[in-house]
């Protein structure tokens, strides 16, 4: 996958589209070829890289949960108000010691049944610009 790479310069801090929603990425391609639909996200920085992967994975339709204490903020007052902004979107939130749960009920969920496959997304700074 190609993040950021953009030849015009455009910035992505989503891991599926550049800031413009112009471009976007081989992820979605890829994750629907493998039959992924739900997705575990992790990383640098919540309320940028990590916030608009997790809205643009909702929008995409997937299942999405935001490991909590598996991400920092840039700002504890942004922080908080993109974790409250992904609630209300229904993106799931959840803490490290509940992943393993997450994927035990997704992967025995009737409507998973199809499709076992989840995919943990970790967004690090040193592979995504996102400051």
């Amino acid at each position: 996958m190609n993040h950021g790479t953009s030849p015009n310069l455009v910035d992505s801090y989503s891991a599926f589209y550049d800031n413009g929603g112009f471009r976007h990425t081989e992820l979605h391609d890829k994750l629907q070829e493998a039959g992924i639909d739900a997705l575990i996200i992790t990383g640098l920085a919540r309320n940028y890289c990590v916030y608009y992967t997790a809205m643009d994975a909702k929008r995409l339709g997937y299942e999405t949960y935001v490991v909590l204490d598996a991400t920092r903020p840039v700002t504890k007052a942004t922080g908080d108000s993109t974790v409250a902004d992904m609630q209300i979107k229904g993106i799931q939130i959840i803490e490290s010691p509940d992943v393993a749960g997450v994927i035990v009920q997704l992967t025995s969920d009737a409507n998973y049944l199809h499709s076992t496959f989840i995919l943990m997304i970790s967004i690090i700074l040193g592979f995504f610009k996102c400051l």
